[in-house]
């Protein structure tokens, strides 16, 4: 081999190891520029993700804080309608307060009264008011209390339903049976 070969084919290496060293930069730089691309995809997608997270634990705190303030009224609503039966019926028991009712009275078959004499009070059909027992009286107060603490319960529980609906909280639904 002659040196010109030998000088051509060192110049050749010098060159193609100047080429593969500005490729492989080349590289380099193109695959950090992708590595700092991805980087910043990643923490923007991070940031939405917790920023959606603090949202939902907000609106999870507020909508907490709605159904506790509804489970206190609730609470005290139906203490103070217990204590106020609790003493109307024990002022009806000890006779301190009576209760009476309308009522139309109709003659009594059985009392032995014919039709063409007259039965001693309200049998004629005629309306007036009637004073009931205590105990009689102390089972209607009974009826009107459930009927109070139900209706509370339905205010209660369409209150709750409300707050939720307003939350957009999905609540699943009872399957409704067919009759």
């Amino acid at each position: 081999m002659n040196f010109a070969t030998v000088r051509l084919l060192a110049v050749a290496a010098v060159a193609a190891a100047a080429a593969w060293g500005w490729q492989a930069n080349r590289y380099h730089k193109t695959i950090a520029q992708m590595q700092r691309d991805h980087a910043i995809e990643r923490q923007a997608a991070v940031d939405t993700v917790v920023t959606a997270l603090q949202a939902a634990i907000d609106k999870h705190g507020q909508l907490t804080d709605q159904l506790d303030a509804l489970d206190r009224t609730h609470f005290s609503e139906m203490q103070r309608a217990t204590a106020e039966n609790t003493r109307l019926q024990r002022a009806l028991a000890a006779g301190d307060v009576r209760m009476s009712v309308r009522a139309r009275c109709q003659p009594d078959a059985s009392a032995g009264a014919s039709e063409d004499q007259p039965s001693a009070g309200l049998g004629d059909g005629a309306a007036g008011r009637c004073e009931l027992s205590g105990a009689d009286a102390s089972d209607l107060v009974d009826l009107f209390a459930g009927a109070e603490r139900d209706a509370e319960k339905l205010r209660y529980l369409q209150g709750r339903e409300g707050a939720l609906a307003i939350a957009a909280v999905c609540v699943p639904q009872m399957p409704v049976r067919p009759k």
